[in-house]
C-alpha cells in the first residue's frame, strides 16, 4: 500500500502511554497515526479510522514521471 493510501487512524480517547522509552501524550480526536504504528500495539481499541476533512486540501504524493 502507497503512503497516499495508507489508512490513518485517530484516538478516540486522550490518554499518556510510553513509547520507546518516551512518555508520549495522545489526544482525542486530534492525533493520527497511520494503521499499524507502534502506539497503536495493545491500545487498538483507542484508535478509529480518521475520516478525510472537507475543510482540509488534502495532498498526495506526485506520481514519478517516467522518461
Amino acid at each position: 500500500m502507497t503512503a497516499a493510501k495508507q489508512k490513518l487512524l485517530v484516538a478516540r480517547e486522550t490518554f499518556v502511554c510510553e513509547l520507546d522509552g518516551q512518555q508520549v501524550q495522545v489526544w482525542a480526536g486530534e492525533t493520527k497515526v497511520p494503521a499499524g504504528h507502534a502506539i497503536t500495539k495493545g491500545r487498538a481499541q483507542l484508535f478509529e479510522p480518521a475520516e478525510p476533512r472537507a475543510d482540509i486540501e488534502h495532498a498526495e504524493k506526485p506520481k514519478s514521471r517516467k522518461r
